[in-house]
């Protein structure tokens, strides 16, 4: 389910259509902020993710504030990743509490 308010903004343009090639290509989820909605969109996105069965949530850098998507697991996420743009490329995986999750070391 994509949930479509966008503004005139042509980024905001170019990355709601990215968003809607990839639901459609990898039924992923996607929701972002609007103050009219009583819950907010990581807690609509867990909810519709865990609806369908996602294992792989990220959060978005969107262009005002984050957004949120989810896909069935992290290898259907990476095939949506390599085709979207260097420059469009700000997701962050969301490590869910009491889920599991890989291992991840930030050594310097």
């Amino acid at each position: 389910m994509i949930e479509k308010k966008y503004t005139g903004n042509y980024q905001v343009a170019i990355f709601a259509t990215l968003l809607n090639n990839m639901n459609n290509k990898f039924e992923s989820t996607y929701f972002k902020y609007y103050e009219d909605q009583p819950k907010g969109p990581q807690d609509r996105c867990h909810e519709r993710g865990d609806e369908l069965a996602h294992e792989f949530f990220v959060a978005i850098d969107g262009p005002s504030r984050n957004e949120y998507a989810s896909y069935k697991d992290s290898s259907v996420f990476l095939e949506a990743y390599a085709g979207v743009s260097n420059d469009e490329r700000c997701f962050f995986e969301q490590i869910r509490e009491g889920r599991a999750c890989n291992e991840y070391y930030d050594i310097d």
